[in-house]
């Protein structure tokens, strides 16, 4: 029992210090200090609740907070599909998402989100173990560049293909000349 009556009885009626209530109804003086701002704050002051169950003065200060507002959830169908397409990044949708939902969720929600999104419905996948630097796996980027040199421009369209030996000891990328 918390005995917020008897502590708003002391501070109204009788005019104590914090410090003589919490010695008298042994209490921390910083929890009579917060049950005195708390009854300030709602305006109550002993002959308000005098007559109330102590149960009920207890609602009155300690009432919960209204919860949050809910943020606008992104249709991750959308999401998954914007994904697919050739140079589109998670960031680029999330400046999008943004755009339009200025009370919508920080980029590192947004993510946390989109991984639940994609964890739940995700497929099984095959873990391979391999020892540091006894496979190198190589990635198509898929998008191409042009190169500059101390010479000008080199012509054609160029490849990059990142490579990682899986343990993060040696990475590197290699520009290749793409057909056609």
């Amino acid at each position: 029992m918390r005995r917020v009556k008897e502590l708003l009885r002391l501070a109204h009626e009788l005019g104590y210090s914090k410090r003589q209530i919490a010695q008298s109804i042994r209490m921390p003086k910083t929890t009579v200090g917060d049950y005195l701002a708390r009854a300030d704050a709602a305006g109550l002051r002993y002959a308000d609740v005098a007559g109330m169950s102590e149960e009920a003065v207890e609602a009155l200060l300690f009432q919960r907070a209204a919860p949050p507002e809910q943020r606008p959830m992104p249709d991750w169908a959308w999401v998954s599909a914007e994904l697919g397409k050739r140079g589109v990044t998670l960031m680029l949708v999330w400046e999008e998402y943004r755009q339009q939902h200025r009370d919508g969720y920080s980029y590192s929600q947004f993510r946390r989100h989109f991984l639940d999104h994609t964890s739940a419905g995700a497929e099984p996948r095959m873990r391979r173990e391999h020892a540091p630097g006894a496979a190198c796996e190589v990635d198509y980027a898929g998008m191409t560049l042009t190169i500059s040199t101390a010479e000008g421009p080199r012509q054609g369209t160029w490849s990059v293909s990142p490579a990682d030996s899986g343990h993060g000891v040696l990475s590197w990328s290699m520009p290749e000349r793409s057909a056609g």
